[in-house]
């Protein structure tokens, strides 16, 4: 099949003619899906055009080979094939596939191991472990199984307490094979898989840039999609308790948690002045460090062209995704953790991670640490921050910055408030503080994207550093009468105030742990499940969670449909209501439900290898 993107090549002379058909064939026989075989065949024609000699069309040609190649190693380094990659039903019937294979695996070792003396569970999770890992799949519970063989030859064990490591390793196998037989533990990780791979091709094509800055188009829609799902889905459903006298809409707690994006930055900024606050009466020294990956892990460059910077793509780039990029900066930040201790150098720290337009992240700490320190551990961050390609161009002005901390102009939190806010949901920002500057977009938008590639790469935004367990003081925090135990009361009431310096304070004079409790049924792997019912210090338990409650939808499938609608039928706002010989229709082409919801709006979609559209109640090609 002809790639009609091509027809816009010059066509001129006889030179231009050997060209064309060679990026036609190229394209065609490259194996890449049609949708991204259109893609590749804009970005030569657009090169193609502005090429003005022989030496330029020789530079397309040789641009096109090297994205195309790009693009086919990302695909062929996935252990999904295009097909799995594109669409969900295919996914679904791996998952199947592959769980059927772990159970019979399980089945086929014990039965050639019935009536050995030894247990082999642990021997059986190792070969389904292998099967898994050419899935590219981590087996649950890996470190844990692994742990009698690391502690084998040891002798500062005893014997018994090998023989409980031994225990919990075999326990920890039988969960983790629950899981491999399970099709919905595989269809979550192939989802997943497939998401990040479908988001590492449209970084590798260019769609994530200054045009549209941390994630892709199709990436940030899938995340409102499943934001407004999420939604739908907690107004659906209320919390009902033991006694079933009260009755509790979920989406209303869900308003009042720090899973709403206020709340959570109220808690963030709350948190950090409180550290702030600690520092500053212990005469600390502040300053906020800026780690940025070495120039490899970047998709796109930034350059400067008619006055405004642009991004380009980076020849430098060696195909890495941000969750490997994210993996490099937790490493080095490792070896940095690991020379602090060894000088004896303590600090207090807030991390924020941030996405470049590109999606690659880097990293702003504000730290907090003894002034006579503060040279040891800037010099300490500079070495590993510029350990990997430290002298290539550039490294020592943008890999690492430090900005030390002038009480007279301002503190760390102001600085920091406004990295927190974009990203989490922009609150608080008036004026120029508005635009986040890294994607040009007002600071709610860019913290939706912020947010949406957090969620896509698994990237864990916000982490405080040499503070206090935020979950004692949630849990305090839902006490509202005094205790009768004084020192308890003293951490709760600080709690209860909002102080985080204060809490800080009275934790290290009263330390309080979390409490849990197991419950009665475990779940579907048959994993105890434990759950938070209180706090406790030395022999005093205190409960914060008396109520036991449980979920239920607010009322059934029937009671929830109008008078006038028809249960069988969905309703497209852009049109009209969707038949059963539509749904049906999208079924039998194995069309997933994302893309059916689509579809349902109006919208087109493509799923690789043909586009769709919903037209007088029929599914047409497009």
């Amino acid at each position: 099949m002809k790639i009609l993107e091509l027809a816009a090549l010059p066509n001129n002379d006889a030179f231009d003619k050997d060209n064309n058909a060679w990026a036609q064939k190229y394209l065609e026989s490259c194996g890449l899906p049609r949708f991204i075989q259109r893609r590749m065949a804009q970005y030569y024609v657009k090169r193609r055009l502005n090429a003005k000699d022989t030496r330029q069309i020789g530079n397309s040609n040789l641009g096109l080979r090297e994205k195309v190649g790009l693009l086919v190693k990302i695909i062929d380094d996935s252990p999904l094939n295009a097909k799995q990659l594109l669409r969900g039903d295919e996914r679904e019937l791996l998952a199947v596939t592959v769980s059927n294979h772990c159970i019979e695996l399980i089945q086929e070792y014990c039965l050639i191991n019935e009536g050995t003396p030894n247990n082999p569970i642990i021997e059986c999770y190792n070969e389904v472990a292998s099967f898994a890992e050419k899935w590219g799949i981590e087996m649950p519970y890996k470190t844990t199984v692994s742990k009698p063989k690391k502690v084998e030859e040891s002798k500062k064990l005893s014997a018994d307490a090998k023989a409980l490591i031994l225990e919990a390793a075999q326990v920890a196998a039988e969960f983790a094979l629950g899981y491999v037989c399970c099709e919905e533990f595989w269809c979550k990780k192939f989802n997943r898989m497939a998401a990040r791979t479908n988001e590492h091709i449209n970084i590798a094509n260019g769609l994530v840039s200054e045009k549209s800055p941390y994630v892709s188009t199709s990436a940030l829609t899938d995340f409102y999609n499943k934001r407004r799902q999420t939604l739908e889905y907690l107004n659906m459903m209320q919390i009902v308790s033991e006694d079933g006298e009260q009755v509790l809409n979920l989406a209303d707690i869900v308003e009042k948690s720090v899973a709403n994006p206020e709340k959570r930055f109220i808690e963030m900024m709350t948190r950090a002045r409180g550290l702030k606050d600690v520092n500053e009466a212990a005469g600390n020294a502040a300053m906020m460090l800026t780690f940025t990956c070495p120039s490899k892990y970047h998709a796109r460059k930034t350059i400067e062209r008619g006055g405004k910077e642009i991004t380009v793509p980076n020849s430098k780039w060696q195909g890495s995704t941000p969750k490997e990029a994210q993996e490099y900066l937790c490493g080095q930040w490792a070896k940095v953790r690991a020379s602090l201790k060894r000088s004896g150098i303590e600090i207090s720290a807030l991390r924020v991670v941030e996405p470049h337009k590109d999606g690659t992240p880097h990293w702003h700490i504000g730290v907090f640490v003894r002034p006579d320190q503060k040279e040891e551990l800037i010099k300490t961050c500079r070495y590993y921050a510029l350990e990997v390609d430290g002298d290539e161009k550039g490294a020592k002005e943008n890999r690492f910055h430090v900005l030390e901390m002038d009480p007279e102009k301002g503190d760390l939190v102001g600085y920091l408030i406004k990295y927190i806010a974009k990203n989490v949901n922009g609150q608080g920002m008036k004026g120029d503080e508005n635009i986040d500057f890294e994607s040009g977009l007002s600071a709610s938008a860019g913290a939706d994207r912020s947010v949406a590639w957090a969620s896509k790469w698994g990237i864990r935004q916000f982490q405080f550093i040499g503070a206090e367990s935020v979950t004692v003081w949630r849990e305090l925090r839902r006490l509202k009468k005094p205790l009768t135990d004084s020192d308890i009361e003293t951490v709760r009431g600080a709690a209860d105030k909002g102080d985080w310096a204060e809490f800080t304070l009275q934790m290290s004079n009263t330390p309080l742990n979390i409490v849990r409790e197991k419950k009665e049924q475990p779940n579907k792997y048959g994993e105890p499940v434990f759950e938070i019912v209180g706090v406790s210090h030395a022999d005093e338990q205190i409960t914060t969670r008396a109520e036991r409650w449980s979920l239920r939808k607010k009322a059934s499938d029937s009671e929830l449909i109008g008078s006038g609608s028809d249960p069988r039928t969905r309703v497209n706002n852009c049109t009209e209501s969707i038949s059963d010989v539509v749904i049906n229709t999208l079924n039998a082409m194995g069309i997933d439900s994302f893309a059916r919801e689509m579809l349902y709006q109006g919208k087109m979609v493509n799923d690789g290898d043909r586009t769709l559209k919903i037209r007088n109640n029929r599914v047409i090609e497009i």
